[in-house]
Order: structure tokens, then C-alpha cells, then sequence
């Protein structure tokens, strides 16, 4: 699960929205991983329009799909796992186009409450 906020040039304000991501991570040692990702992001490829005349905006809503690789580059502290995520791909919104992304995430290992005796 993942939030997304994406702000175009021609635009006064941003549109986001939930989404579901699936990414395939290669570990390479403990703080770095490289892998595919596909996303789908509710409302996240909307489009907007202020009236010049009213400053009232009108938006359509439509799904982001997001295609291409990411790169996590994290630390441990005890069982939390802050990291940094980055990556590149094909965006289908209104338009299709190439851009990346810059996100963060904290994993929590749950251990001692997940083993089986």
C-alpha cells in the first residue's frame, strides 16, 4: 500500500491518492536493493483545471499505473528499518510518460510477536 502525489507544471495545486505496489527486490548486502515495480494509484493520474475567471477548480478522476525499477537504500535501528526509494519508469495517467519517483518507507519487524513455537 502507498500514497502518491504528483503536481504538474500547469497546474496550481496536486492530486493524489492510494494505491496498491508490487516490487521484487534483489538484495545486495543489508542496506541496498534494486528491482522491478508496478503500482496502480487511485485518482493519482487526475487531471485538474482552475476557471481563470472563478479560481474554482474542476478535476477528472482518473488511476495512475506506474511500470519500471526502484532502488531501496536503507539502515537498521533494532527492529525498525528506515529507507530511502527511488526509481524510474512509465507513468499512465491522462498521458503516458517517463519519470521517476522519491519516496521513503519504515519497515517494522514484528519478531517476537510472528515466530511460531
Amino acid at each position: 500500500m502507498g500514497y502518491t502525489l504528483r503536481y504538474d507544471d500547469n497546474e496550481d495545486y496536486g492530486v493524489g491518492g492510494m494505491g496498491l505496489r508490487l516490487q521484487w527486490f534483489e538484495l545486495f548486502g543489508p542496506y541496498l536493493a534494486l528491482g522491478p515495480e508496478a503500482a496502480l494509484y487511485v485518482h493519482a493520474g487526475s487531471t485538474g483545471h482552475v476557471d481563470s475567471s472563478t479560481h474554482h477548480p474542476t478535476v477528472k478522476y482518473r488511476p495512475l499505473f506506474q511500470l519500471g525499477g526502484v532502488g531501496r537504500l536503507g539502515t537498521t535501528r533494532g527492529r525498525v528499518r528506515p529507507a530511502i526509494l527511488m526509481g524510474l519508469g512509465w507513468y499512465k495517467g491522462r498521458f503516458s510518460h517517463l519519470g521517476y519517483s522519491v519516496g521513503a518507507e519504515v519497515d517494522v519487524r514484528l519478531e517476537r510477536f510472528t515466530q511460531m513455537a
